[in-house]
C-alpha cells in the first residue's frame, strides 16, 4: 500500500505541475519587454559609437594637416598668400608648398619644385559636417585655420601659426 499511496501522491503532483496560461503570458511580455529595452539600448550604444569614430577620424585627419602644415611653416623661408593659397618657399628642400581650400570641407596641398614640377598632391578631407575657414592678419605674419563640426558649432578646432609672410 505504501508504494501504490507514493504513486498516486507523484501523479498528483506531476499532474498540477504545469503554469497556468495567465503566469505564462506574464512571463512572455516582461521577457518580451527586456528583450526589447536591451535591443533599443544596444541599437543606442551602436550610433554613439558610430558618431565617435566619425568624429575621431576627423580630428585625425585635422590632425594630420596641423602637423604637415606647421612642419612646413616651420622650414619655410617666406609665405605669400595669393589666389587663395598660402605658398610656401622651402630653399633647403628647394620646392614650393601651397595649401589651398578645394571646396568647403576639404585642402589641398600640393608640392611642386622651383621648376613648378608637381611632386607631391594630398588632399585632406574633413566631411561635409565639418566647413574649413581660413584667414590671416593684414601683413600675414599670423594664419589660422577653423575647424567647425556643424553638430558642435560652439567647439570649433582653430590652428593659430606666426609666420614671416608677406603679402604680393
Amino acid at each position: 500500500m505504501n508504494g501504490r499511496f507514493a504513486r498516486l501522491i507523484q501523479r498528483r503532483i506531476y499532474a498540477n505541475a504545469a503554469f497556468t496560461l495567465m503566469e505564462t503570458l506574464v512571463v512572455l511580455v516582461l521577457t518580451g519587454s527586456i528583450m526589447g529595452t536591451k535591443i533599443s539600448l544596444i541599437n543606442l550604444a551602436q550610433k554613439s559609437y558610430q558618431q565617435f569614430e566619425m568624429r575621431q577620424k576627423v580630428r585625425n585627419e585635422i590632425r594630420s594637416f596641423a602637423n604637415d602644415f606647421r612642419s612646413e611653416l616651420q622650414k619655410a623661408d617666406s609665405v605669400k598668400y595669393l589666389d587663395g593659397k598660402v605658398s610656401m618657399k622651402s630653399p633647403d628642400q628647394g620646392r614650393f608648398v601651397s595649401y589651398q581650400i578645394e571646396n568647403e570641407s576639404s585642402v589641398i596641398r600640393l608640392v611642386e619644385t622651383f621648376d613648378q614640377l608637381p611632386v607631391n598632391r594630398n588632399h585632406y578631407r574633413f566631411g561635409t559636417e565639418v566647413p574649413v575657414q581660413f584667414a590671416f592678419d593684414d601683413h600675414l605674419d599670423s594664419l589660422s585655420w577653423t575647424f567647425t563640426d556643424l553638430r558642435y558649432p560652439l567647439h570649433p578646432i582653430v590652428i593659430s601659426c606666426q609666420t614671416n609672410g608677406e603679402m604680393p
